[in-house]
């Protein structure tokens, strides 16, 4: 089913080109009032494709799940503190492997489907786990045994076994949202661009490439939140929104780095800067000629100059990285290896490997300025090696479906960046085994990465976890799989009245943008 909704959605945007002017012409003023009250506009760098918590494919339709949705429990504002969303109480067993929980009763679901009950968390939670749904996050609930239904209102979280994660990146983040199952039965896959929470705002409309509308629902549990309508434009390259925020037609927008240099001492703006969680790499289809074969994954690795890239296509403003998990994250690798550019080491193993002379290649992309630039940079680097490196680029319906089924086996190189989140497993799990075909765009396959990863999982020790997610990522340096070259530095920029609503990665909480008292 995820195939085939993939298949469709990509073939419709995938002919759409985003531009900025496509994006209509609003009023710049201060605050814009619509029908119902205060309008926020918003600039997001991915148009979106599923709204289904199952199955999303950016981090900017998980910023609308954390709108649309609710959770048993979700992260306050500016944090990683723990509170209570639609759940009145939670209890954990003394093992961890039974979580009793109670919902808060007259909780609605929005454009009338009712009330939230017990069933409906089942439903969303055991879905993810169900083979027919195939979804990608499944390892997000691999301990999950059953949900058992108490009550209206309760019922017991069952476990296989201990699941350390739980509390951290499962029922507060993307597969924990819950969804209404007689809204989901009755739609089917059009849920996935229809959906039906029961969060502060619901789906209002949506032109496809052009603006999403979020709108507050009158029905809401909780606190409403200030803006009431919140609009969404699609604009994929920083530069172009950084254009439309100059100009007034978005009041909110991440900029490029060059950005950094330009808002940061802005006085007439709301500038913000965060170090977030999302690794940017380039990786190597293992399962594809001449990738195959390691000593050719090493060349690429010593031809590529890490700092250039940063430099050349960032300004220098991120740190350099070595490993996938970032300074501060639990498992960071401190002593990982600094691979410093070395073109006669890497024509060494490219004869090695039999390829004196380099070979062809390519690299997919997104299309976005920064990408462009590491991707040009890269292609000189590899040029000094004889290798001749073609860049592909991608609008965003195109590039998020690359790496699943038959067409990630045509990957060659990628360069890509995947958002990150609070707890290591939700990281390292997207190149397990089971995610080739999926997010594993290396088609890398390793059992003992595997096992390390689910041990990790089932152990509350974080000392002893620690250990097992630093023998993964030596795993992933042995094999030269990829290279993990930075992690995200996040800046934003408002209007100088605009409280943003962030979390400490630098994703959105939408219900917590206001105006500044």
């Amino acid at each position: 089913m995820l195939k085939q909704l993939l298949e469709r959605r990509s073939l419709k945007l995938a002919g759409m080109v985003l531009g900025l002017m496509g994006v209509m012409v609003l009023l710049s003023i201060p605050q814009v009032m619509g029908n119902s009250g205060p309008v926020l506009r918003v600039r997001a760098y991915s148009d979106i494709q599923i709204l289904d918590p199952a199955n999303p494919l950016s981090s900017c339709e998980m910023d609308i799940f954390r709108g649309i949705y609710s959770k048993l429990v979700r992260f306050k504002p500016g944090s990683y503190e723990l509170e209570n969303d639609a759940a009145e109480w939670i209890k954990v067993s003394e093992d961890s492997k039974v979580i009793e929980f109670k919902l808060k009763e007259g909780i609605q679901f929005h454009k009338g489907y009712g009330e939230m009950t017990a069933e409906d968390v089942k439903f969303s939670y055991e879905r993810v786990v169900d083979p027919e749904v195939h979804s990608a996050y499944a390892a997000d609930w691999s301990a999950l045994d059953h949900v058992e239904v108490t009550g209206r209102y309760s019922g017991k979280i069952i476990l296989k076994n201990p699941f350390a994660p739980l509390f951290k990146t499962t029922l507060p983040w993307t597969v924990g949202n819950i969804i209404s199952k007689k809204a989901y039965e009755e739609k089917g896959e059009k849920f996935a661009t229809d959906p039906i929470g029961s969060g502060p705002y619901y789906f209002d409309e949506w032109t496809p490439k052009q603006k999403l509308v979020l709108t507050t629902f009158d029905d809401y549990f909780g606190e409403k939140p200030y803006f009431e309508r919140i609009e969404i434009y699609p604009i994929e390259d920083e530069k172009s929104a950084e254009i439309a925020f100059d100009t007034g037609e978005v009041d909110f927008t991440e900029v490029s780095m060059e950005g950094v240099l330009r808002y940061k001492t802005d006085p007439k703006v709301n500038y913000r800067q965060l170090s977030g969680l999302a690794w940017y790499w380039i990786g190597m289809n293992v399962e594809k000629e001449p990738f195959t074969d390691v000593l050719v994954r090493k060349a690429i690795r010593y031809a590529i100059d890490v700092d250039q890239v940063i430099e050349g296509a960032y300004l220098d403003v991120p740190e350099r990285s070595n490993a996938i998990l970032a300074r501060g994250l639990l498992g960071y690798w401190a002593d990982a290896p600094v691979y410093k550019r070395d073109v006669e080491k890497a024509k060494l193993l490219l004869k090695a490997a039999g390829y004196p002379n380099g070979f062809e290649t390519k690299m997919d992309i997104l299309n976005k300025t920064e990408y462009k630039a590491v991707a040009e940079i890269i292609q000189s680097n590899l040029a000094d090696i004889g290798v001749d490196m073609q860049i592909n680029v991608h609008d965003s319906g195109t590039f998020w479906t690359l790496t699943f089924g038959e067409t990630g086996k045509d990957i060659e190189l990628i360069h890509d960046r995947y958002s990150g989140a609070p707890d290591p497993s939700w990281i390292v799990c997207w190149y397990l085994c089971e995610q080739v075909g999926q997010w594993n765009a290396m088609q890398w396959c390793n059992e003992s990465f595997d096992e390390l990863h689910y041990a990790a999982l089932a152990t509350m020790d974080d000392k002893e976890r620690e250990q097992f997610y630093i023998e993964m990522q030596k795993l992933m340096d042995e094999e030269a799989v990829g290279i993990w070259y930075m992690h995200d530095v996040r800046a934003f920029v408002a209007r100088k009245d605009i409280e943003m609503g962030l979390l400490p990665n630098g994703d959105l909480l939408y219900y917590a943008f206001k105006i500044k008292e």
